[in-house]
């Protein structure tokens, strides 16, 4: 065989040999953000991928962060055409934590009133009631989820953060939301959406359903 052809026969098997030791190369496609389509398997953190989502490992930070490419509208007050959802999920690695023992307090000291004479006498007497704190149980070391659902209304261009479908603080104005990356992100997906949410899949975010 000639040099060339020889060594574009061992480029091939190189490629190959590689694929073969990290076989998500050829399943999922990945970008220059560094954000890759979930295939199938397990991430960093040892759970499952959510497939098709687009995701990112910053193994430094014990982190796997997944967007859902798909935008929904929802359902508010029983009619769509307003509100959009934009999903993320985070995956992070929690330390262990020592739990608390619980405490009591009150039940103890008090008053006493005394009215009348003599046979006539009659007291009352007040004390606290004893009240249990209870304590805080602690955490194994390991990693937990956390589902964020961006909603965002198109007619007042507000944005409402939802963890685990409840909501953190108070709805937001475009102009009040931070960092600015994440403020630009909401404007694009708003912008680019809005104008197209009843061609969108229904969401099954239903908080504000009634």
């Amino acid at each position: 065989m000639k040099a060339k052809d020889y060594e574009g026969c061992m480029k091939y098997n190189s490629k190959s040999s590689s694929n073969e030791t990290n076989p998500t190369v050829n399943k999922e496609k990945c970008y220059e953000q560094g954000y890759c389509i979930a295939g199938s398997g397990t991430d960093i953190t040892g759970m499952p991928k959510i497939t098709g989502w687009r995701y990112v490992e910053t193994p430094q930070d014990r982190r796997v962060t997944y967007l859902n490419p798909i935008i929904s509208k929802v359902k508010v007050r029983g009619a769509y055409g307003r509100y959009l959802q934009y999903e993320k999920v985070i995956r992070y690695f929690t330390e262990a934590s020592s739990g608390t023992s619980g405490s009591v307090i009150g039940g103890y000291g008090g008053n006493t009133t005394c009215t009348g004479f003599g046979n006539t006498l009659s007291c009352t007497s007040m004390g606290s009631s004893p009240i249990y704190i209870p304590g805080t149980p602690g955490n194994t070391a390991g990693y937990t989820q956390t589902k964020y659902d961006y909603i965002i209304d198109c007619e007042e261009k507000t944005l409402g953060t939802h963890f685990d479908s409840k909501l953190y603080k108070k709805w937001k104005t475009f102009k009040q939301i931070e960092p600015d990356w994440k403020r630009k992100n909401i404007e694009f997906v708003a912008n680019k959406y809005c104008p197209i949410i009843n061609t969108l899949p229904e969401s099954s975010f239903m908080k504000y359903v009634k």
